[in-house]
């Protein structure tokens, strides 16, 4: 494929598309840890969070976590930069435009890579949203845990 094919390909629009999307505030912290609690429950393996934990993780930091749908970034390489999606809740909005105005925030503050895993409702935006496939599984030993076999959709627990 050309490059200007590829650049085409790969192109976002400027803007996020949601209406209200936006970075979590102060005043939001109660509901979406309610709301992240509540969808975390239908997994398998999963965190729970505290008030106190989920405030400390999920309050925006320049330059640690700076995007609305609780990604992560941080510098991969001197000139490489990669946003880290980590925990996504859908609930009015389809899973792809969500996704796809993470990745155009993404790109307006300069991140050159957006990661994500195939954990969770992920492979409900990674095929359509044009993820590459990654290089390896990610594997979980988790000591002292009697804990089956599961499939990525079960897991819900990001190891930071």
């Amino acid at each position: 494929m050309t490059l200007q094919r590829t650049i085409k390909l790969f192109k976002l629009p400027d803007e996020p598309k949601t209406k209200g999307f936006r970075k979590i505030q102060s005043k939001d912290m109660n509901a979406a840890h309610k709301l992240l609690d509540d969808y975390l429950k239908k997994f398998k393996l999963c965190p729970v969070f505290t008030k106190e934990e989920f405030r400390h993780w999920f309050t925006p930091r320049e330059g640690i976590i700076d995007l609305p749908s609780s990604v992560m970034q941080h510098p991969v390489h001197k000139t490489v930069r990669a946003a880290y999606s980590f925990y996504n809740v859908s609930t009015k909005t389809p899973w792809l435009e969500l996704m796809n105005d993470a990745l155009i925030s993404a790109r307006n503050i300069q991140m050159d890579v957006f990661n994500a895993l195939d954990l969770m409702d992920n492979k409900k935006f990674l095929v359509p949203l044009k993820f590459g496939t990654g290089d390896g599984d990610l594997q979980y030993y988790l000591y002292n845990w009697k804990c089956p076999p599961m499939n990525p959709e079960d897991v819900a627990l990001i190891l930071m």
